[in-house]
């Protein structure tokens, strides 16, 4: 949604894929632009970088002195217990885990800031989550930016954070450790109360209604994690 909400605005994208969803993503994309304009998009609109192929902050930074915006997905830059060179540690709900460095190397190579987005969706209401426009300096910068960019998801309502579809991955293999890996502070369970379909806090006893997609969502993300004692 975030790129073709760019797209519909003129703006040129280029869109960072790993070669394993290459294809499959880049011809979403190029669907999306054509659903919008009824054409093709050319090279001067719309392009794809393979992250593990060639070297592919030479060419984003290309893009971005072409104005191009430079499209990263946390999703695939995310993972646990990574230590090696290239990846920084950041937390997530009390779960430690990596961030790969590149999109920060890119920020401080470029002079181009990082801007955090997250679109989600609530009783079928779109809403946009922007952080700050943060540049990067030097590599003493690396660490506490990407965490910035972790700290926007932190600040999302339950609701919303079960939309984000490798949750369950994430927190599963964070917790694998023990269960001091756990988040303390909350522990959501999907239930029916009545005719209303809910969330429910097990540590603090609040509850919060959602809509029936994301009830679904959330039952289906609660089947996939593993409960530790």
């Amino acid at each position: 949604m975030l790129p073709r909400m760019l797209m519909r605005q003129g703006h040129k994208l280029a869109i960072l894929l790993r070669s394993a969803v290459f294809e499959a993503q880049a011809a979403i994309y190029r669907q999306q632009f054509r659903c919008t304009f009824g054409r093709e998009a050319t090279a001067a609109e719309l392009i794809f970088v393979k992250a593990d192929q060639g070297n592919p902050l030479r060419r984003l930074r290309e893009a971005l002195q072409q104005g191009f915006h430079v499209i990263f997905f946390v999703d695939g830059q995310l993972d646990i217990g990574q230590s090696a060179k290239g990846w920084i540690p950041v937390r997530l709900h009390g779960v430690g885990l990596s961030l790969r460095a590149g999109i920060a190397a890119l920020s401080c190579w470029s002079g181009v800031p990082i801007t955090a987005a997250i679109l989600t969706c609530r009783q079928e209401q779109m809403s946009l989550y922007l952080g700050e426009d943060c540049p990067v300096h030097n590599k003493a910068d690396y660490q506490p930016i990407l965490q910035s960019v972790v700290d926007l998801v932190q600040e999302l309502e339950p609701e919303e954070l079960i939309q984000w579809e490798c949750l369950p991955r994430l927190f599963d293999s964070g917790a694998a450790d023990g269960p001091n890996k756990l988040p303390r502070r909350s522990i959501w369970l999907p239930l029916v109360v009545g005719e209303k379909e809910m969330l429910f806090d097990l540590a603090t006893g609040r509850s919060v209604v959602i809509g029936a997609q994301e009830f679904e969502r959330a039952c289906r993300q609660f089947q996939l994690l593993r409960l530790y004692v």
